[in-house]
């Protein structure tokens, strides 16, 4: 009798409620209140991924971060983004404050790119100021950096759920965004080339406290202050010049643009060959650089010890306008003999293979380049066939080139 009477007004009330995800949280923050309930990291994640677009109301987002910092639940880096998109970017720098001292580095990162998105840069560098100087007071008092200790980012699991109810600073994939908060912070502190010493200062303070995938990001803003701004190409040649194999695809870029101004053919040829192993095509201002400078050493050739890697790059980069536009030039580098050199088309009709032609043209349309990926789309029928992927290809583009159905050839590789 009492429980009839308690349920029918419940679930006659409940039939009213609109089943929208923002009255329900209402329900659930109600529940949590006047039940009571452990508040864990999963919670200020989920939460936040439901605000992070924009959606929800502004004060049940602040309900909700009154109730976290109350319980002292840990925030996660969802929750901060949620904040800054909804104008309360001062409520999230206070819960930053009280995150795991382990995790605060990326945490910042985060941070940063949140206020850099919302154009809050000058917000976004006193943060880091305060994280470089809770470092060096870190170090003063006799305490070993954090992030050497903890593993952060580094060593987060490959599941995204165990990672939102773990690690503070996760971000699932697509809501991260595409630049590095501090890296653009700084940049933006210090925009004139006079500065560079100062921008180097705070990101070095900074990569201290940041988790390798973040600090590798932070190097390279370094890297690119140290010798564009600071123009030490001299200085960064002769110390990387002996380890180039091992750097990363960025700071090889700088090595190679390094080489190219002080007319070192040595480091050039080394640092060609290691974008040949890796399949990386050059940005065009940089290959007619690297290319002119070979053309002009009268020891490089067709019977040089270098020439195989040479025609690898024309091969690799065959598509670019400057292996069009010197095609002639280029002959030089290969065996007379060579029926493919044989002409000024030579060079960059090599043979090709399916996949290559794949790779090709979708470098083309990210580049807007439709009408010489279409002069690509017409060799595939053409092109024989190694392996079940590439008749695959071949399949679809013949059937669509026999049609003369050309716009959906271009939407088979987009």
């Amino acid at each position: 009798m009492h429980h009839s009477n308690l349920v029918n007004p419940l679930v006659a009330s409940f039939s009213k409620v609109t089943a929208t995800w923002q009255k329900a949280l209402v329900h659930f923050h109600r529940t949590l209140v006047e039940c009571g309930s452990p508040l864990e990291l999963e919670h200020s994640q989920r939460l936040g991924l439901l605000f992070s677009n924009g959606g929800g109301k502004t004060n049940e987002l602040q309900l909700w971060a009154t109730l976290f910092k109350a319980e002292e639940t840990p925030v996660g880096a969802l929750f901060l983004k949620s904040l800054v998109l909804h104008q309360q970017w001062y409520t999230a720098l206070n819960l930053l404050s009280e995150t795991d001292s382990s995790y605060i580095g990326d945490q910042c990162e985060n941070m940063a790119q949140f206020l850099v998105h919302k154009n809050l840069w000058r917000t976004s560098l006193q943060l880091i100021i305060d994280l470089s100087e809770h470092q060096q007071s870190n170090q003063s008092s006799g305490e070993t950096s954090l992030s050497t200790s903890n593993p952060s980012k580094d060593l987060t699991s490959s599941s995204d759920f165990s990672n939102i109810s773990e690690v503070p600073s996760f971000l699932p994939e697509g809501e991260e965004l595409g630049y590095c908060g501090i890296g653009s912070t700084v940049c933006r502190a210090f925009p004139t080339k006079s500065q560079w010493r100062d921008a180097i200062r705070l990101l070095e303070k900074s990569a201290e406290r940041v988790g390798s995938s973040t600090r590798e990001k932070l190097t390279d803003y370094s890297t690119a202050k140290y010798v564009y701004c600071g123009e030490n190409y001299a200085k960064y040649l002769e110390q990387n010049r002996e380890k180039y194999a091992s750097l990363s695809t960025f700071k090889l870029q700088v090595l190679l643009r390094s080489a190219l101004r002080e007319e070192d053919v040595k480091t050039t040829k080394n640092c060609l060959g290691l974008y040949v192993a890796r399949k990386r095509t050059l940005p065009e201002w940089l290959l007619r650089d690297a290319l002119l400078l070979l053309l002009d050493s009268p020891k490089i050739n067709a019977e040089s010890a270098d020439s195989k890697m040479i025609r690898q790059l024309i091969e690799l980069n065959k598509n670019s306008r400057t292996v069009k536009s010197l095609r002639n030039k280029l002959s030089r580098f290969f065996p007379k003999g060579d029926g493919r050199a044989s002409s000024p088309e030579g060079v960059v009709d090599l043979p090709v293979t399916i996949s290559s032609l794949d790779e090709n043209i979708a470098v083309l349309l990210k580049g807007n380049q439709w009408k010489e990926a279409l002069h690509l789309i017409q060799k595939i029928p053409r092109t024989e066939v190694r392996n079940l992927h590439e008749n695959i290809i071949k399949q679809n583009i013949t059937d669509c080139v026999s049609k003369n159905d050309w716009e959906g050839a271009l939407m088979f590789f987009q």
